[in-house]
């Protein structure tokens, strides 16, 4: 379960090859777009 709050809505603009790609991808890995694009600032964010 997850523990975290989400309170924020972010937009961004994004290219569509790049969105299609990461939507793609998430699928794969059994997660929402939500969910990736999150686990993507998380890593990112860490470093």
């Amino acid at each position: 379960m997850h523990t975290e709050v989400h309170n924020r809505l972010a937009k961004f603009r994004v290219n569509d090859v790049l969105i299609a790609s990461a939507a793609e991808k998430a699928r794969r890995d059994g997660m929402t777009l939500s969910e990736f694009i999150r686990a993507a600032i998380r890593r990112e964010v860490r470093g």
